[in-house]
């Protein structure tokens, strides 16, 4: 499973060095979020052209768009019951903690991933490489374009604090390319 590599990554292991007990650990952490709180996926899907105009102030960002037909905004949070749990393992149990956040994280990312992917697929197209705020070069304040053109936080639920950080916590953004070649 994609999800589990990108979780034993984010801990600094590898698939053949990651002890027994830290994969019971990752498990037990997934079936404590998905009984926590639900994980929601808001997603557009924009022509490249407009998506360039809708990405304001990001030379970077803008520049991995260019040549695109069609991009997938998405947003995803697990909300407050997630922040809720991090903050009461956090002064708990910090190894708990640690593989909780990474956990979150990487099903973040992987919701992110399966809606674009599942919005090529209803226009039977393929997605290109996933465009992260905050990662690669991909300027962080595209987050602020990114919540703005799905509806801000009244919609999504999430907010932006200093430094683009996200409010709930475990929430997330992308922009991710759509090939128009047919599958």
């Amino acid at each position: 499973m994609k999800t589990n590599a990108e979780i034993i990554k984010y801990l600094g292991y590898d698939e053949e060095s990651i002890p027994p007990g830290v994969r019971r650990l990752i498990v037990s952490c997934r079936d404590e979020l998905r009984a926590a709180g639900s994980l929601r996926v808001y997603a557009a899907v924009f022509p490249g052209n407009a998506s360039r105009k809708l990405v304001t102030n990001a030379p970077v960002c803008r520049e991995r768009l260019s040549g695109c037909g069609m991009v997938v905004f998405c947003a995803a949070t697990f909300g407050e019951e997630v922040d809720a749990l991090l903050v009461r393992w956090s002064k708990q149990d910090m190894g708990r903690y640690v593989v909780l956040n990474a956990t979150a994280g990487a099903m973040v990312k992987a919701a992110l991933e399966a809606r674009a992917v599942e919005e090529a697929q209803k226009l039977g197209i393929t997605t290109g490489v996933m465009l992260e705020p905050g990662t690669d070069g991909i300027e962080r304040q595209v987050r602020e374009d990114i919540l703005r053109v799905l509806g801000g936080e009244r919609e999504t639920g999430i907010s932006l604090g200093e430094g683009y950080a996200f409010s709930p916590v475990k929430s997330g953004t992308a922009i991710i390319p759509l090939s128009m070649v047919r599958d």
